[in-house]
């Protein structure tokens, strides 16, 4: 039986309108009605941000733009060309066919089971939230044996986003390795504007030549090219944006409803990326470097127990230099504000997708944003007092830790509290363990996070307050903070006279080390 679903004019894109009503859209219905829709959101963090990028690859086969006057035009029409998008989707109408015979969209249409390079498998295989063979997840009980059926328009979101977000870990058929795809790793950032054809066109950094990324080849989009790209380098950014981690074929079935539905998939090892770094390094403009000692550059990516906005000064910092890449697309918004282009009263968000991976093992993902007032890319004085602000706040969570293993210290050993303590094979003592037990420092950062976004909105408002008053008020909410966090986190012990003794050494030493932590750093 022949299936057909294509994603130009059948619904699949989880859209969210301007009145607050939820609908699935086309691809041609969700660039049409950009202007109209306020934000894409899938429950997976990864979807969304993968559907973004692809949604980007089509705007820029279109529109460029190759300046910043040509991207001055797209943004006084408020809504994107419709007679060029019509003609671009009638040409590769069928390319865009989820199980078209010949070139199936995102897939490889060539594939066939075959020994040692080719496997078919459950569809859990591309679902990184569900169990598959023997990989570790949170909270799922899938087998192999009870994978789910996806629908057309699931199987379509599943298929984008695992070519841009898979995991490489181990032998994926025979004795071929799979390999990363290229932000499986790596933070997403995304300016969000007040539409999605705002959000959309905030991302649209000038297009040409060897912007954003070299351009090493005949620069198409997976869906334009003939034959899969084998290259591990990006011929361009249209390429890079559609990269095809895997070989893949959807299979098909009949349901009992006449419908198709997706239980199985055939795969196999796809395109290896390779950025190298060191040699010919290139740098995705949706994503914030930084020298690091181990590499010569390193994308910011999420780690366990750390929120984004404790990083904020460092993305907002949008001036390039030898130690940091910057996002391009808060370089870009920067540039227009400086030239008059975007009204600087107009609130936007940073948003960032990612997950936290451990070899193939799924840790998490995440979608944070946050608020992004324009004067932050107008006065880099501004960053500078959060900067400030965040590095007393570090500052005072270092000495609130510091503050509970000393209690700890007086708990186990009241006799000898400094004694050097054995440490174990993660370089801990029992008195880290002790302390990590009670969970201080993440009452802390969870307590400052509301506060902290309060201060990163009314900081813009009056740039002309003396940065030292604004960052004393601060001071005092961390330090006030600390307090409260350490007075929680011992609430619950025994009230011995050895246990009440430690919290006493430990309120001592948490008050005079914040202290003199911040009148260093006022």
């Amino acid at each position: 039986m022949t299936y057909s679903f294509n994603l130009i004019d059948q619904p699949w894109i989880p859209c969210t309108m301007l009145d607050g009503s939820h609908a699935e859209l086309s691809l041609r219905e969700t660039l049409l009605q950009a202007h109209e829709i306020c934000v894409i959101f899938d429950q997976s963090p990864l979807v969304t941000a993968a559907l973004h990028r692809l949604l980007l690859a089509i705007l820029h086969r279109n529109f460029g733009p190759a300046s910043q006057s040509k991207w001055q035009t797209l943004w006084r029409t408020k809504r994107f060309d419709s007679a060029r998008l019509t003609d671009y989707f009638s040409k590769w109408y069928r390319r865009f066919d989820l199980f078209d015979d010949s070139y199936p969209f995102y897939q490889d249409g060539g594939i066939k089971v075959e020994k040692g390079r080719i496997k078919e498998v459950e569809i859990n295989e591309l679902i990184p939230e569900l169990a598959r063979g023997n990989n570790q997840t949170l909270f799922d009980h899938t087998t192999d044996s009870t994978s789910p059926a996806l629908s057309p328009p699931e199987a379509a979101r599943v298929l984008v986003m695992t070519q841009m977000y898979r995991v490489a870990g181990g032998k994926l058929v025979g004795n071929e390795y799979s390999y990363d795809a290229p932000i499986a790793r790596e933070g997403c950032f995304l300016v969000k504007g007040n539409t999605l054809f705002e959000t959309l066109l905030l991302n649209m950094v000038p297009y040409h030549g060897d912007n954003p990324i070299p351009v090493v080849g005949n620069d198409l989009p997976a869906w334009e090219q003939e034959q899969p790209n084998t290259s591990a380098i990006p011929h361009g950014y249209t390429d890079y944006l559609t990269w095809q981690t895997l070989k893949l074929r959807l299979v098909p079935s009949q349901t009992a409803h006449e419908g198709g539905e997706v239980k199985r998939v055939r795969i196999g090892v796809g395109r290896k990326f390779d950025n190298k770094q060191e040699e010919a390094p290139f740098f995705d403009p949706s994503c914030s470097y930084t020298k690091n000692p181990k590499a010569p550059w390193r994308a910011t990516r999420y780690e366990q127990g750390r929120a984004l906005w404790r990083d904020s000064a460092s993305l907002f910092r949008f001036i390039e230099n030898d130690g940091r890449k910057p996002i391009s697309a808060l370089k870009w918004a920067s540039d227009l504000i400086g030239d008059g282009v975007l009204d600087v009263s107009i609130p936007y968000q940073l948003e960032a997708y990612g997950q936290c991976a451990k070899q193939r093992d799924i840790l998490f993902w995440r979608f944070e944003h946050l608020p992004l007032p324009v004067q932050y890319l107008r006065y880099e004085d501004l960053v500078g007092t959060l900067e400030i602000a965040l590095e007393s706040t570090e500052e005072v969570a270092g000495r609130l830790k510091w503050a509970m293993e000393r209690l700890a210290r007086y708990v186990l050993y009241p006799l000898e509290p400094m004694q050097k303590l054995k440490k174990d094979k993660n370089g801990k003592t029992e008195a880290d363990h002790f302390a990590d037990h009670l969970r201080v420092t993440e009452a802390y950062w969870s307590a400052l996070e509301i506060p902290f976004l309060d201060f990163m909105r009314a900081l813009p408002d009056n740039p002309d307050d003396d940065p030292d008053t604004v960052l004393e008020g601060w001071n005092k909410r961390i330090q006030q903070v600390a307090h409260q966090a350490f007075n929680e986190a011992t609430n619950d012990l025994d009230q011995s006279a050895r246990v009440l003794r430690a919290i006493a050494e430990g309120q001592r030493h948490l008050a005079q080390s914040v202290h003199k932590a911040l009148s260093q750093n006022p």
